[in-house]
């Protein structure tokens, strides 16, 4: 049987880790090519905070599975183009709609600890939310900017 030397030992270390993203660095991105957006996918990695560092071209941005317990519009308004954002599988209590997401179509929020529907004030272009599993209580009408209802609201678990 085979002692690991100190060098293997660093090489099983590195072999470990590899491909895993570091608290500074980016996430990983690649093109969708069903949607031929860019997507960016943070999921899984632990953030509590929505990363600056993310490609301003970013159309889909996946940040499921994390511990974000609260979130504003403002984290992305550096995103010009998000499409679509999952922030599903997070601990999220509040989500503040303050600045505007103009071009934002998909938002999933299923899966968190939210007590109240958001107000989707300055989310002109949604048309899919998914709300499933969450707190929110109460025979809530979900609607959604100006004045009509969101086509697809999935509300399941509520």
């Amino acid at each position: 049987m085979l002692c690991p030397t100190s060098p293997h030992l660093a090489l099983l270390a590195l072999l470990s880790v590899a491909g895993a993203v570091g608290p500074g660095e980016p996430c990983p991105s690649e093109m969708n090519l069903i949607k031929d957006r860019l997507q960016v996918n943070c999921s899984g990695q632990g953030l509590s905070v929505v990363p600056l560092a993310l490609p301003r071209n970013t159309s889909i941005l996946l940040l499921s599975s994390n511990r974000l317990a609260s979130v504003s519009t403002a984290a992305f308004q550096h995103l010009p183009e998000l499409a679509e954002l999952d922030l599903s599988h997070n601990a999220l209590g509040v989500l503040h709609t303050g600045p505007p997401l103009p071009l934002l179509q998909e938002l999933v929020l299923s899966h968190n600890a939210l007590g109240v529907l958001p107000t989707l004030q300055g989310l002109p272009a949604l048309t899919r939310l998914a709300l499933a599993h969450n707190n929110i209580s109460g025979g809530a009408i979900v609607y959604g900017v100006d004045q009509k209802a969101v086509p697809t609201c999935n509300l399941a678990g509520l």
